[in-house]
């Protein structure tokens, strides 16, 4: 079986990623932790981010907190 991402799944797949930063960017969340293994396929095959675990909120007030 071919395992080569065919390029139109692929320009898919990053069009997944850049909406699930924007989301969290408008949810005022940084994550830090953003690499492969914190990526994983929906039931409908979209791309999810995961991996929360090292993430910065900004508060209205200028204020950091930081999950571990």
């Amino acid at each position: 079986k071919n395992k080569h991402v065919k390029y139109y799944n692929s320009e898919f797949f990053i069009a997944c990623i850049i909406m699930a930063l924007i989301y969290i960017h408008g949810k005022e969340i940084i994550n830090l932790n953003i690499n492969p293994e914190n990526l994983y396929f929906d039931e409908k095959g979209y791309l999810r981010l995961s991996g929360f675990g090292h993430s910065i909120l900004y508060g209205t007030k200028e204020f950091k907190f930081q999950f571990c």
